[in-house]
């Protein structure tokens, strides 16, 4: 009987401990892991200056110096040498982008950009020019292709 009884007091004494919460281990860099794992401290206030991302603006304080996809169907106003940089992002789709007047806004030539970002552009003169860019979900190209539609993205350009 007594025998009996500490095979019972072993068993739930180890399934006791299966379900007690684990030890916070203390790490070498001073975090503390709750589970175990080890792996540096993650942040979760924010910055106490609030806001949100900051987007630079060009010299002259006007039109936006990144144009992205949330800007479809706006019209923004620049002057001639302001550049912008297009960023219709590197997601689904595969852009393809056309001006309608290049010889007012002109890709710049030999400028590298990362990855979602469709290149960054100079206004070269005065005038008026539509940048249009359609974008095709790269799952057509799977066999068989997605049904998912192609986006179509304008802005109007002008340049003072």
């Amino acid at each position: 009987m007594k025998k009996i009884a500490m095979i019972g007091l072993l068993v739930l004494s180890l399934v006791l401990s299966g379900c007690a919460s684990r030890k916070a281990n203390a790490q070498t860099d001073g975090s503390v892991s709750p589970d175990g794992v080890s792996g540096p401290e993650v942040a979760t206030t924010l910055p106490e200056s609030g806001g949100g991302p900051i987007e630079p603006l060009p010299a002259n304080g006007g039109a936006a110096a990144i144009i992205k996809f949330e800007d479809n169907g706006r019209t923004f106003t620049y002057k001639v040498g302001d550049s912008f940089l297009l960023n219709l992002g590197a997601g689904i789709y595969d852009w393809e982008v056309t001006i309608d007047q290049q010889s007012v806004i002109s890709l710049k030539m030999g400028v590298e950009v990362i990855d979602g970002v469709q290149g960054t552009f100079e206004a070269l003169k005065t005038g008026t020019a539509l940048l249009t860019a359609i974008g095709n979900p790269k799952c057509l190209k799977s066999n068989p292709p997605c049904m998912m539609p192609t986006v179509l993205f304008k802005v109007t350009l002008i340049v003072e």
